[in-house]
């Protein structure tokens, strides 16, 4: 079972990486296909949609994370 808690914690935290590499890169890329070009990078307050959708994800590898911290620690 030690393997499965330590697996947890590594891939929430894997999930958690790549959710907010995503973000950046939907970020970026929409910047980048603005025809005016970009003068700062967007905010995410700016995209509700996106912010309720990368977070709902942020949510799920944070779960990942605590449980496999609960396990451990049990």
């Amino acid at each position: 079972m030690r393997i499965v808690k330590i697996l947890l914690i590594g891939v929430g935290s894997a999930w958690c990486a790549a959710v907010l590499g995503a973000w950046g890169w939907l970020l970026a890329m929409g910047c980048g296909m603005n025809p005016t070009g970009c003068q700062r990078f967007p905010m995410p307050w700016e995209d509700p949609e996106l912010a309720a959708v990368m977070l709902l994800l942020l949510l799920i590898g944070g779960a990942m994370i605590g449980a496999g911290w609960r396990q451990r620690r049990g």
